[in-house]
């Protein structure tokens, strides 16, 4: 009998379509929730809710109860709300010590793209902490979510037909989240991907001013791109409650754009999932209606 797969973040973007993957194979979820009561799923043969709060000691431990496998996202210090800041890196530790006490076997992690380049960076420190931990890895370093565009940038585009954000001219790599779920389920059932570190981009690469050009084409109306400054956009979003030490942080990811860290594409998601990953275009055409 299969034991279940931890997902943590699992009603984010990736844990979300995560959980479809794996439950077209028709394997067995614990979902890692803040609130379980007021989470529902179709299909309770397979899947389990669990209470749990990163930074909640007892219902990290309860969680793990039972797993040998784990999806680990984190959030990301440049989302969160001031109040929802925290130390990743001690707290990180603390997990894995627990991971390794419960009998955790394999944990597939979510990174970042280029965090080997900022070593500094609490990817970097995380993915560090996993290799030396002797727990059997599968470290995804996506690119952009193209889900940004559908998410945190809907409103600007649905409203006001334009994408407004910073100064970026150079070409950036981009990466579906159901690419992300998708490698990341490949990773959990078959044992040729452990031990493996996969950077996750599309085939293409693409600046905003593109990305205006073809969500044009596709809603039928005109669609703008606006430069904003590296200052104007840190205190949008300071003024939208993000915490100041990660707006402080995405002026790094800012910057690591503008020099073209980004700006790289791999065969990683080719390789795993045996097919082309999604263009930023069938994108823009399957959530056309989101705009």
């Amino acid at each position: 009998m299969q034991k279940p797969i931890l997902i943590t973040g699992a009603t984010g973007t990736i844990g979300n379509f995560l959980k479809q993957e794996l439950l077209s194979m028709q394997h067995p979820l614990h979902l890692a929730v803040r609130n379980p009561q007021k989470f529902s799923d179709k299909d309770k043969s397979l899947v389990e809710t669990v209470y749990f709060d990163y930074k909640n000691e007892d219902s990290r431990k309860q969680a793990l109860q039972g797993i040998e496998q784990l999806f680990w996202l984190t959030p990301s210090p440049t989302q969160m709300k001031s109040e929802e800041a925290f130390d990743e890196i001690a707290l990180a530790i603390e997990f894995l010590a627990e991971m390794k006490q419960a009998g955790v076997k394999h944990i597939v992690r979510i990174s970042g793209m280029g965090a080997d380049q900022y070593k500094e960076s609490a990817h970097f420190q995380i993915e560090e902490l996993i290799r030396q931990s002797g727990i059997s890895y599968t470290i995804l370093r996506p690119a952009f979510f193209m889900q940004i565009f559908s998410s945190y940038y809907r409103e600007g585009i649905r409203k006001e037909n334009r994408i407004h954000l910073y100064d970026a001219s150079v070409r950036e790599a981009f990466v579906d989240a159901r690419d992300i779920a998708a490698v990341a389920a490949k990773s959990f059932v078959d044992p040729s991907h452990r031990h493996q570190i996969y950077t996750l981009t599309s085939g293409e690469l693409l600046n905003y001013a593109d990305i205006a050009d073809l969500l044009t084409k596709t809603l039928n109306r005109e669609i703008t791109y606006t430069a904003q400054s590296d200052a104007d956009s840190i205190a949008t979003l300071i003024e939208n409650g993000w915490d100041p030490k990660g707006a402080e942080i995405y002026t790094m990811f800012l910057q690591a754009a503008q020099q073209g860290v980004f700006s790289v594409l791999t065969n990683d998601v080719e390789k795993v999932l045996g097919r082309d990953p999604i263009s930023f275009q069938q994108y823009v055409r399957d959530y056309a209606s989101m705009w």
